[in-house]
């Protein structure tokens, strides 16, 4: 078990360093095409109800076999199927770790801003709400306050700085080709800070319109606040999936290595719960009602749920 417990700190200690594919992580198997399309099946079933939902169906599942293994020896293929669903929601919380710290953009997000924006008028584009919202914080001091709000006038600072940015540079370069990269990368900036303005104005929208909200773009949200809680999750999944590894090729033994996990479960539901009274806070300063913000609460879980399996292949260290 010392041997176990070293393997674990290993993997916990490597997880943090932010790879962007599991495949650089090593000691971790590459994700077979089993556990991909079973964690994305996963995905798909939880859709209503989001990635909490996923987690702690999971989280449930494991007592449960922990549980039934006093009973009797669970089989290989028993342990099999265990192992597929814990490295399934390993490799989800790692991509949703990334994307919580910036590493990944949440890809998808255009997809969100199509189903809201299919009726866009002149008078939703970014000039407009731009002017909109310069107008609403000039008539209302308390405008600021409101999240969303606070975001697009920050959105709108880092546009600003990365035009004169590229100006000033692009002006002092005679080099035509550096000039286009230059041009390419601020488009990128531009584009993406232009996603992020939008998403934020939609969410703003759908609380003073009173719209109700399946899912929320996950561009116009605070992510990094979860950063500590999934870092938790990740290293006690690393725990469960390599506890589990081992436990399936000790025979008789195998319930004596399981059973002490069952604290370790608990200890996850509780993060998850954790995870979702952060999901709340995001909307805690702008709504006061609180049926809404749990739904919009309700609309980060579902809209991660949305997300990360667009991620999935690229994240395993999948390229085929």
């Amino acid at each position: 078990m010392e041997e176990i417990g070293k393997k674990i700190k290993d993997l916990q200690d490597k997880i943090k360093q932010e790879q962007r594919t599991l495949r650089n992580i090593e000691g971790l198997p590459v994700p077979t095409d089993e556990v991909l399309d079973e964690t994305r099946a996963n995905l798909n079933l939880a859709e209503e109800e989001g990635i909490l939902y996923l987690k702690r169906s999971v989280m449930d599942s494991l007592l449960t076999f922990i549980k039934n293994s006093k009973e009797a020896l669970p089989d290989l293929e028993q342990f099999k199927a265990q192992l597929n669903v814990m490295y399934g929601l390993l490799l989800t919380v790692y991509i949703q770790r990334l994307i919580s710290i910036g590493k990944v953009e949440p890809t998808g997000d255009e997809r969100w801003l199509e189903q809201h924006t299919a009726q866009e008028t002149e008078g939703s584009t970014l000039v407009s709400v731009i002017k909109e919202v310069n107008e609403l914080v000039k008539n209302d001091k308390n405008a600021l306050k409101i999240n969303e709000i606070k975001r697009i006038m920050y959105f709108i600072d880092e546009m600003k700085k990365a035009r004169k940015s590229y100006h000033q540079v692009a002006a002092h370069t005679m080099d035509d080709k550096k000039k286009e990269t230059y041009k390419r990368n601020f488009q990128r900036i531009a584009g993406s800070l232009e996603l992020r303005i939008k998403a934020a104005y939609r969410l703003y929208e759908s609380g003073t319109q009173g719209k109700d909200a399946s899912s929320v773009s996950l561009a116009a949200i605070p992510l990094k606040k979860l950063s500590p809680v999934l870092n938790v999750q990740l290293e006690s999944l690393i725990k469960f999936y390599v506890t589990l590894d081992f436990a399936a090729r000790q025979g008789r033994s195998a319930a004596s290595i399981l059973v002490p996990l069952a604290i370790d479960v608990k200890n996850v539901l509780e993060l998850i719960d954790r995870e979702e009274v952060i999901f709340r806070s995001f909307f805690s300063e702008q709504y006061i009602d609180a049926g809404k913000i749990k739904a919009m609460a309700q609309g980060v879980a579902v809209s991660f749920g949305l997300v990360i399996p667009l991620h999935l292949k690229k994240v395993a260290g999948i390229t085929a």
